[in-house]
């Protein structure tokens, strides 16, 4: 198995047919080599499909083999019989660093141009790349989810391939276990535009990262989905409103007014509370060198009511 490692500029490039694209991707890993390879219509096949071609597919081979050359990425330096060739292939060659790249492998290219399916496989083969291309590196994330999942709206994928076409793409990548989808069931409010809604964008990883893909996704929904932030902002609101109520209470306890025992047990776990909540406050301006003053609820207002506070603890 050999690491392929293609250029984005390549990749999105509209002169450049599927077939030329993927004959570049087999022949990159040789691209380092200054001297003259030999390299033959059937070879360049095997490298693609990871076995002989039949005559069909040795034809596809040679229309994107002859492209190259005629593109100027492969020159012919001596022609040795009718299908072998003595090329320079340092064309393809870029220096690592110096341009945005994806890297595949040579397994995965062999996988879906011997799928079996009346769908152009080299049009997949490119769309896949694509997909794999987009996939997070962002130094703000997770170093377990970097490089391996990313969630994206199919129209950003690759302009050269629709959206209707890409779905379709993704269903056959993943009957074959090569990619997986995460699909959301959740919307987005947007940040721009108010009372906008749009649908979380689906996740996508490698088949093997499956697992990393669902957790990285159910991450995402739960932190940023709808869905999630109302319920959470409803939870919050009805927190607020309930604090609020025992601090109504507390201030109503130490003015006399008698609750039952449960009601008092209520009110005494918000004052502990919102001691420990002070006193956390208290220490973090200590320790910035300040002199703030310690807010405090009086707990001795509960004696009157319990013989022992631990009763309501």
């Amino acid at each position: 198995m050999r690491d392929i490692y293609i250029v984005k500029r390549i990749l999105e490039d509209k002169r450049l047919s599927d077939r030329a694209f993927c004959i570049w991707a087999a022949l990159q890993p040789f691209s380092h080599n200054k001297m003259d390879l030999l390299f033959s219509i059937d070879y360049i096949g095997y490298l693609l499909y990871g076995k002989m071609p039949s005559r069909k597919e040795s034809m596809k081979v040679q229309d994107g083999f002859d492209e190259l050359v005629s593109s100027g990425f492969i020159k012919i330096n001596q022609k040795i019989g009718k299908n072998e060739f003595l090329c320079d292939v340092t064309g393809l060659y870029f220096e690592r660093g110096s341009e945005y790249f994806v890297v595949i492998t040579s397994d995965e290219l062999n996988t879906i141009m011997n799928l079996d399916t009346k769908t152009d496989k080299f049009q997949l083969f490119r769309y896949f790349v694509s997909l794999v291309g987009c996939f997070n590196h962002s130094s703000k994330l997770e170093e377990e989810y970097k490089g391996k999942v990313c969630g994206i709206a199919l129209d950003n994928v690759n302009s050269l391939i629709n959206k209707r076409t890409a779905i379709r793409y993704n269903e056959l990548l993943e009957q074959n276990h090569i990619i997986y989808v995460f699909r959301f069931e959740d919307i987005l409010l947007s940040k721009t535009f108010d009372n906008e809604i749009t649908r979380i964008p689906n996740a996508y990883s490698r088949y093997k990262d499956k697992d990393i893909c669902i957790k990285f996704a159910i991450h995402y929904q739960n932190n940023y989905g709808w869905n999630n932030l109302k319920e959470r902002k409803t939870s919050d609101i009805a927190n607020a409103n309930k604090s609020r109520g025992l601090a109504q209470k507390y201030t109503a306890l130490c003015r006399g007014k008698a609750y039952d025992l449960k009601t008092i047990k209520e009110i005494y776990e918000w004052a502990i509370n919102w001691n420990k909540k002070q006193k956390a406050l208290y220490d973090e301006e200590i320790s910035k060198g300040n002199t703030p003053e310690l807010l405090e609820k009086d707990l001795s207002i509960f004696d009157e009511y319990i013989k022992n506070k631990e009763e309501v603890a």
